[in-house]
């Protein structure tokens, strides 16, 4: 593998014109390419490359993160790293087919890490339309007059800025605001809604029970919750809300 070292080393600077100008329209372009080789290199000279220090990886993925590479500008990016590189060896080592191997493995390897990469985003977003599309409230019933029954747990309607608000603002007048602060926070944190759900068999211990009853929660009037992300198994949720009924009581 020395003559394939020493063809990358001596034609360095060709390498790198000709990515550029296959790829004068892609952000970062002359970076990719510097981080390309230098990846490439160590895989030439039989170094273990984790995910996580993969430069070429890495630059693909911040690019992804930042909205600046899509998928199938990273397609073709590929296509064009290895055209050059076959044009390279033909030019220089025709008949070189271990270093051949190595380019395909490590191109064919930064695709799938790109694509699985890809996977997961367009998963995340898809539990995000799911979640925020939703405009009918999935366990609400009028169990009788003057009584609303939300997935087994009795709800009332609650005027939010005259009644929840007066109600802090009288604690806090009365006690303090600490004491306020810990009273709503255990009211908050004993909530029967899931438990009850739960107990009942409406919901059960799954990913599509959690979103549901997140769902719930924003069609309850209390924010429109979204789920930003979700891994169930791990115990792991990202919800975000930019109107809380709480955060709403205090700005009004």
């Amino acid at each position: 593998m020395k003559k394939v070292l020493q063809c990358l080393h001596s034609n360095r600077e060709s390498i790198l014109s000709s990515l550029s100008k296959k790829n004068n329209s892609l952000i970062h372009g002359s970076e990719i390419a510097e981080r390309f080789i230098s990846g490439f290199t160590r895989v030439i000279q039989a170094e273990p490359i984790p995910l996580a220090v993969d430069p070429f990886i890495q630059i693909i993925f911040r690019l992804m993160d930042q909205n600046l590479l899509d998928l199938p500008q990273v397609v073709r990016l590929i296509s064009t790293l290895r055209t050059v590189f076959f044009d390279i060896f033909h030019q220089h080592l025709p008949h070189e087919t271990d270093g051949l191997q190595h380019l395909n493995f490590y191109l064919d390897d930064a695709l799938e890490k790109t694509a699985l990469k890809f996977d997961r985003h367009i998963k995340r977003q898809v539990i995000q339309m799911e979640t925020s599309g939703k405009t009918t409230v999935n366990f609400t019933s009028k169990k009788k007059r003057g009584w609303l029954d939300l997935a087994g747990t009795r709800m009332c309607m609650l005027d939010i800025s005259g009644g929840w608000l007066d109600l802090w603002r009288s604690i806090s007048l009365f006690v303090g605001e600490d004491t306020a602060k810990r009273v709503f926070f255990e009211a908050g944190l004993a909530e029967i809604f899931s438990r009850t759900a739960l107990k009942k068999g409406i919901l059960n211990h799954t990913a599509e029970s959690f979103k549901a009853a997140v769902d719930t929660y924003s069609e309850a009037g209390f924010g429109d919750f979204q789920i930003k992300a979700l891994s169930f198994k791990k115990g792991y949720a990202r919800i975000t809300c930019p109107d809380t009924f709480e955060g709403w009581a205090f700005l009004k």
